[in-house]
């Protein structure tokens, strides 16, 4: 075989391959002996029937198994030949096989495309100062103690106030009538973020088979909002932990309160650090892609938009909704879809190039030290945890977690990065 490589642009290349008449032969010779082997044809005994009777009666099968023989085996080949990593399917152009004759054919595949080096000119990126403030902590402390709440009847009735468990009855108003539409009853309790804010206000100094019409939510077009019949059905009393070192025992290993305390500070502080590298890396990656652009294989970037596209219409489906429309609505979200494959693809190749032209590599340390840590975040013995990652044929996602990481951590070293305060409505959304 002899081959030559034409780049018709950074992501398309054509292969134009010249096949040896004895390898048409060779190929013939192993079609025509199947064939030999099952052909029932009068006269002549399985595996005996001659090559001109086989020609004459199957030429066109023949030639077109022979041409599919060469043109997968060839292509094949070349690709390996000269290293070309083929990301579309193979468009090949290729006219008929004729025996005892050499086979010319071409075929066009879309590859990675490839960069001479990365500009990380100018790039500059704020990082958010990352604290933990004692409200965020207050709320944990607050949301252990509420798993801890003891519900009891009350003893003697009295009306609902703030901080009980109530159940309650609605019915909506619709067609000029109170409906339940299958409403069950709703338990929550009367604490803010609990339940509308309209309905605590209301429900707070109800009596039990107390009954009051209630409207929430926001205004209609005609200026309505929601109208419920809320029946009282039950009051009952939460008595909630003294927060104390004896609470912080009950949580874990802690001596005092103060532990506990560090322990939230700790695991928020790690959390909110994981947010803020989230957003850096997207930042950053934003950046970077601006500045290196790639011609992008449009196969492989359709082959991503639909498997977005895909992914939103199954979820919409168990819920019981339907995606599948003409709006406008669901053009803006595929031209979003479509947007954000672009965005996918372009990332993954800078990826792969910056680790090409850097020589950034995983490691087999790198992989251990990776089990390593998911082993100690799962409580799975590492040899269970390798097991279970092999039979889902799931390491090489698992080296590409880890080569991404490495692609970040040093693109970040080459960026000027400035450490600022976090934006004043970011800041009062933690505080409140």
């Amino acid at each position: 075989m002899t081959s030559t490589v034409n780049n018709i642009s950074p992501i398309l290349t054509e292969v134009d391959i010249i096949v040896p008449a004895e390898e048409i032969e060779k190929s013939a010779n192993r079609v025509y002996a199947n064939l030999s082997k099952d052909a029932k044809i009068r006269g002549f005994r399985k595996g005996k029937v001659p090559r001109s009777v086989l020609r004459r009666m199957f030429s066109a099968a023949v030639l077109n198994e022979i041409k599919g023989d060469i043109l997968s085996r060839f292509f094949v080949m070349s690709m390996m030949e000269h290293k070309i990593n083929p990301v579309s399917e193979p468009d090949f152009d290729a006219g008929d096989i004729v025996e005892g004759e050499e086979y010319n054919f071409k075929v066009k595949v879309e590859v990675v495309p490839k960069l001479d080096k990365i500009n990380y000119d100018a790039i500059e990126i704020n990082r958010h100062k990352v604290a933990v403030p004692d409200v965020m902590i207050d709320a944990e402390i607050k949301r252990m103690r509420d798993s801890l709440a003891v519900t009891e009847d009350l003893e003697t009735s009295r009306p609902a106030q703030m901080g009980d468990l109530v159940v309650l009855n609605m019915k909506r108003f619709e067609n000029d009538e109170w409906v339940s539409g299958g409403m069950p009853p709703q338990q929550f309790v009367l604490e803010e973020n609990m339940a509308p804010e309209e309905i605590i206000a209301e429900i707070v100094g109800m009596n039990e088979d107390d009954e009051k019409v209630i409207e929430f939510g926001p205004k209609r077009e005609d200026e309505t909002r929601l109208s419920f019949k809320c029946t009282l059905n039950s009051i009952m009393k939460r008595e909630l932990p003294k927060v104390d070192d004896e609470f912080a025992k009950d949580l874990g290993d802690f001596e005092t309160l103060q532990e506990l305390r560090d322990d939230i500070e700790q695991r928020l502080l790690k959390n909110l650090n994981k947010q803020e590298d989230d957003r850096l890396k997207q930042e950053l990656f934003e950046k970077l892609r601006a500045k290196n652009d790639i011609e992008l294989p449009p196969a492989l970037v359709s082959k991503q938009a639909q498997m977005m596209k895909k992914q939103f219409a199954d979820m919409m489906q168990n819920m019981g909704g339907d995606s599948d429309d003409d709006s406008e609505e669901s053009k803006k979200r595929d031209e979003s879809t479509d947007k954000a494959a672009l965005g996918i693809v372009h990332q993954y190749f800078l990826n792969m190039e910056i680790a090409r032209i850097e020589k950034i590599e995983v490691t087999d340390e790198d992989v251990d030290a990776e089990f390593a840590d998911i082993s100690e975040q799962k409580g799975m013995p590492v040899p269970k945890l390798r097991a279970e990652y092999q039979k889902a044929e799931l390491i090489p996602e698992l080296k590409n977690t880890i080569l991404e990481r490495k692609v970040f951590d040093f693109v970040l070293s080459r960026v000027k990065i400035t450490e600022i305060d976090p934006p004043v409505e970011e800041a009062v959304g933690e505080e409140s």
